[in-house]
């Protein structure tokens, strides 16, 4: 989306072999084909701001899966934040937990993009009230990975973790909270 913000790739016509769209950070054969990242690639862009100043974004899309841990490494060490990708219906699973505990140890940012909302209506055709939940609990799955790994101490009030992942939780503990649901 970021890129056809700021290229005209409908009038450049890109597309793979197949005639899908290309991923523009997928630039090898057997990432084109099974549709994953296996290497970490930069990507920078050049994004418009609200008040029309321009802003460079260097960009990595590192593979999510455990076994390519040490692109995710190798990422972290050249950022300054982390767009943190959670599927709504997998949850917070091995890679995830393991890039969340670099994240921490880093001392990076972290900035939550919960995905595949569309899933839980139409795969699981759930009322809003049980989707709104099942977002929650899995900001709260996040949350709870980030307190492990030391970027919150709600023991004593102190840091940035709140006891139950809510705002209101963390005003009342004199701190704020990790990640919130904003809906």
């Amino acid at each position: 989306m970021l890129v056809e913000q700021t290229h005209d790739v409908a009038a450049l016509g890109i597309r793979n072999a197949q005639g899908k769209p290309l991923r523009f950070t997928d630039t090898r054969v057997d990432e084109q084909a099974r549709g994953i990242s296996i290497k970490a690639m930069p990507m920078s862009l050049v994004l418009e701001g609200g008040t029309g100043k321009s802003y460079l974004a260097n960009l990595i899309d590192c593979p999510g899966h455990v076994n390519f841990n040490d692109e995710v490494t190798a990422a972290m060490r050249l950022a300054d934040g982390v767009l943190l990708v959670v599927d709504v219906l997998e949850g917070v699973g091995a890679a995830t937990e393991r890039a969340i505990q670099q994240a921490v140890q880093e001392g990076l940012a972290i900035t939550l993009l919960v995905s595949k909302l569309d899933r839980l209506i139409i795969e699981l055709k759930l009322p809003p009230a049980d989707a709104y939940h099942k977002i929650a609990f899995t900001i709260e799955e996040v949350n709870a990975v980030i307190r492990t790994a030391g970027g919150g101490n709600t023991a004593n009030g102190t840091g940035n973790g709140a006891a139950n992942g809510t705002a209101a939780a963390a005003a009342a503990a004199g701190s704020t909270p990790l990640l919130d649901p904003v809906l």
